[in-house]
């Protein structure tokens, strides 16, 4: 019957960060007699997410899981991509309801405050609604 030996070994890694083109680390292996041997890791003893091995078999820890995976760490989010011409039709918008608004004011103010001056800035932004067309 074979007795078990097992290793007394650690690795020393970097924090995970964004870059993905780094990585620096050591690996060490505490042998008999207190003795230390230490071998340094860098990206070429690294597999990246859903890597394919094309040998028998591999020894791997696994250092970094979840939202610290370097290129889950990496990757951005996709930006929308609008064309000009709906950010300009989304300004020309915005101004014409910033127009109608004020305009609805101009006539409160005019008018004179009354005790339901807000029912009737509703009355006005409903009546004056035809500025902005349904297009936009």
């Amino acid at each position: 019957m074979k007795k078990s030996q097992f290793i007394h070994a650690y690795i020393e890694i970097e924090k995970p960060d964004e870059n993905i083109e780094e990585f620096e680390g050591k690996f060490v292996y505490e042998g008999d007699m207190q003795l230390k041997e230490s071998q340094p890791l860098d990206l070429y003893n690294t597999l990246w997410t859903s890597t394919v091995l094309a040998s028998d078999s591999i020894l791997v820890l696994v250092c970094y899981t979840g939202k610290e995976v370097r290129i889950n760490m990496a990757s951005k989010g996709a930006r929308q991509k609008t064309p000009r011409i709906d950010n300009e039709r989304n300004l020309f918008a915005k101004l014409l309801f910033s127009f109608l608004f004020g305009l609805s004011v101009i006539l409160i103010i005019m008018k004179g405050f009354m005790a339901y001056w807000y029912t009737v800035l509703i009355r006005y932004l409903l009546l004056m609604s035809s500025i902005i067309p349904m297009s936009i």
